[in-house]
């Protein structure tokens, strides 16, 4: 059945529109497998976009009292492992903090942690 412009089609020919579209080709497979393809090239680019943004966006920053507060110190660590965990404790705005820092291939220090004390 032809529309002419301005006609209104009868409900029967929508209906066989919808089950003509929804029919897929190889029972679907090749569908299915379009939609998994695009479902895990989507999963591998958000893994990639938090794994590229997640250290600047939870990144700690330091508070009056932490060792690197104002910048890293001027002297290295030369002693210490790379690797190594520094504990410090120190109080600010009358609470207690401990923060915990990591030594850095380049001898700085990397704050990984930071815990308010209720003590």
């Amino acid at each position: 059945m032809r529309l002419i412009p301005g006609q209104v089609a009868p409900p029967y020919l929508f209906l066989t529109d919808i089950e003509r579209f929804t029919k897929l080709p190889n029972n679907g497979k090749e569908y299915e497998m379009s939609l998994k393809l695009i479902a895990l090239t989507t999963t591998i680019a958000t893994i990639a976009a938090v794994a590229v943004t997640a250290p600047q966006a939870f990144a700690l920053e330091p508070i009056q009292g932490s060792i690197t507060y104002g910048g890293q110190q001027a002297t290295r660590l030369t002693k210490a492992p790379i690797g190594s965990v520094v504990p410090h404790d120190f109080y600010s705005n009358g609470e207690h903090y401990r923060e915990t820092y990591v030594i850095a291939p380049d001898r700085s220090l990397s704050l990984v942690s930071r815990v308010r004390s209720n003590n």
